[in-house]
């Protein structure tokens, strides 16, 4: 019986990483983040494409601590990071995304959110990032409504990172 149960966790486990490969980037990819306190105006979308804004909520806005910055992949490929209660926007080809976030450094190791998201031409996103480390290590990402992510985005920085070499 134990065999029994360690084969099907097993073949669970491995059923999720072909998501995990389209949604997410190179696992050592880092990030530098660097936060700009005067930005609050969201960018408008490229024509034809949509516009994905991610925002986090760590639920301290008062806490700055490394392990709340969160990298951001879509479809495969890291598009930035955030950190301590900010947001960044990238538009998209439209069409179904699949999106990634990760905590840097790793201190939820084995943590990953998945998120499928079907991008319309012309729309705007917001998806709300969760990382409550305070809370053991606990991560949710979803989509937000409009007023709530205008709302974020309006009382946190604008997180622009650079990719670590």
């Amino acid at each position: 019986m134990k065999l029994a149960v360690v084969l099907c966790i097993g073949l669970i486990a491995a059923a999720g990483q072909p998501l995990r490969a389209q949604a997410c980037g190179a696992e050592k990819q880092d990030f530098d983040v660097t936060l700009d306190r005067t930005q609050h105006t969201l960018p408008a979308a490229e024509p034809g494409k949509s516009l994905l804004v991610f925002v986090q909520d760590t639920g301290v806005p008062t806490l700055r601590a490394p392990a709340l910055l969160a990298r951001v992949a879509v479809d495969g490929s890291w598009t930035g990071a955030l950190k301590n209660e900010s947001w960044f926007a990238v538009s998209v080809e439209p069409g179904m995304k699949h999106l990634c976030v990760l905590n840097q450094p790793r201190v939820s190791k084995g943590v990953t959110e998945l998120l499928p998201l079907k991008a319309e031409p012309g729309h705007t996103y917001y998806i709300r990032i969760r990382n409550w480390t305070w809370v053991g290590n606990y991560m949710e990402v979803a989509e937000t409504n409009e007023g709530q992510g205008t709302y974020m985005v309006s009382v946190s920085p604008l997180a622009q990172s650079k990719a670590k070499k």
